[in-house]
């Protein structure tokens, strides 16, 4: 059983691993209508960001996304990834005006 719990957490260590350099080339931008003051009319949510990455066949949940809160400016943003306990990685996602 242990053994089989190893295999396991190796097994979850390397998909996370290569999670990690997916999203390391990956380059995420949204176009969003904004004010005059780039404040976004609405926001950017993990959700948004999860379609992201299923769009570029990275699988992640939702709670391996670290958001302060969601983006509503326009510019570029910081993002946490932690697919795996100890494996981080922060990404930028850029939002331009529409």
């Amino acid at each position: 059983i242990k053994e089989k719990n190893k295999n396991k957490k190796e097994k979850k260590l390397e998909e996370a691993k290569n999670i990690i350099e997916k999203i390391k080339s990956l380059k995420i931008e949204f176009s969003k209508e904004a004010d005059e003051k780039d404040q976004l009319y609405g926001s950017i949510s993990k959700k948004e960001v999860l379609e992201q990455f299923k769009q570029n066949e990275i699988f992640i949940h939702s709670d391996d996304i670290d958001m302060k809160n969601p983006i509503r400016t326009l510019g570029e943003h910081e993002i946490s990834v932690s697919p795996y306990l100890n494996i981080t990685h922060t990404l930028k996602i850029k939002v331009n005006k529409n």
